[in-house]
């Protein structure tokens, strides 16, 4: 009797511990899919329908999308994940699922369903996030002591590149023609030249400093 009240203490120790390994097994790793597209394109429009739906489906799944057309920023993501893949990108939507990735779309059946099985597999497995390691390299790359904002007499600071290089120059131009040093010069000149009667000398003297100049 004593033994089979340790056999039943025993199963069911052995039925806890099998359900709650089973339940530690059975979580769901965090799964991120990068989603590349463009505005006005019909075929990332459908895609979109989709994703949404894969995204209530999947509570461990967030969509992160980049519209391509528009941001040169995202772009250059684009580009350099392509360069990550080894894959030559020449059209979007273009989908990235850890280091698996999908070129366009054409059904929820064929390249949804290949997004799906991608998602399921990594939320089992988990993956290696090679769009978030691109945009980390993106970001390194950027130089500290890039020049973006500068400060001019008169207007004051401002963002360079706001200013078309062609604008820019012109601006500066102006700036670097306004001689404080030389402005003075000229209106001490100026105070003198009045109180000159001789009016000749006075044209002179004027002529001889803005040859000069």
């Amino acid at each position: 009797m004593k033994n089979m009240k340790t056999l039943k203490i025993t199963a069911l120790a052995l039925v806890f511990l099998f359900l709650f390994s089973g339940q530690a097994s059975a979580k769901e790793q965090d799964v991120a899919v990068y989603f590349f597209w463009g505005e006005g394109c019909a075929h990332c429009e459908r895609e979109k329908v989709f994703l949404k739906e894969l995204e209530k489906q999947y509570p461990n799944v967030a969509i992160r999308d980049f519209e391509v057309w528009k941001s040169a920023e995202n772009r250059k993501v684009l580009e350099e994940t392509g360069r990550k893949l080894g894959v030559n990108i020449s059209g979007i939507p273009f989908t990235v699922v850890g280091d698996k990735y999908f070129v366009g779309w054409q059904s929820a059946e064929t390249t949804g369903r290949a997004i799906s099985e991608a998602v399921e597999f990594f939320s089992q497995h988990g993956c290696r996030d090679i769009v978030s390691e691109v945009m980390e390299n993106c970001e390194e790359k950027e130089s500290p002591s890039e020049i973006k904002n500068i400060k001019l007499p008169l207007l004051g600071e401002i963002n360079i590149k706001n200013y078309s290089l062609p604008a820019l120059a012109v601006v500066l131009g102006a700036i670097d023609g306004f001689n404080p040093c030389a402005m003075w010069v000229l209106v001490f000149l100026i105070g003198l030249l009045i109180g000159m009667e001789n009016k000749k000398r006075r044209w002179i003297l004027g002529t001889a400093f803005i040859v000069s100049s």
